[in-house]
């Protein structure tokens, strides 16, 4: 598997704990394996600049603040092979869980909001 679509598989998982962080999601149902994600990502990245990617995409879970995570997660993957191999046992403990549930609450203009399941799943606008 590639760097690029494990650090995408792991921002998939992460996203609806970051949407719940930042206040954007009104519940957030969550799962053991994803909550143990987190908290193995969130102490595995130590870097400066990766821990303040995790740090922002928690209070402004927005488009951008999720591809630095995801970009920074990408590069503790080329870098670190005891990240690398840590992160693969991680995601198969979500994958081993099922999906999680999410119930969302939009305010405001031009919102989309999307629910997908399965794997290697794309979205575009």
């Amino acid at each position: 598997m590639e760097f690029a679509e494990i650090a995408q598989q792991t921002v998939n998982a992460l996203s609806p704990y970051l949407l719940a962080a930042a206040g954007k999601t009104a519940e957030y149902v969550r799962t053991e394996a994803t909550e143990a994600l987190y908290n193995w990502v969130s102490n595995k990245l130590t870097r400066e600049d990766a821990a303040s990617a995790l740090k922002k995409a928690e209070i402004e879970a927005d488009e951008i603040n999720i591809d630095i995570l995801r970009l920074q997660i990408q590069k503790e993957l080329t870098n670190d092979e005891e990240f690398r191999n840590g992160l693969i046992e991680a995601l198969a403990d979500v994958e081993k869980q099922g999906s999680v549930s999410l119930h969302v609450e939009v305010t405001g203009d031009k919102n989309k909001v999307v629910e997908a399941s399965g794997s290697n799943i794309k979205i575009s606008q």
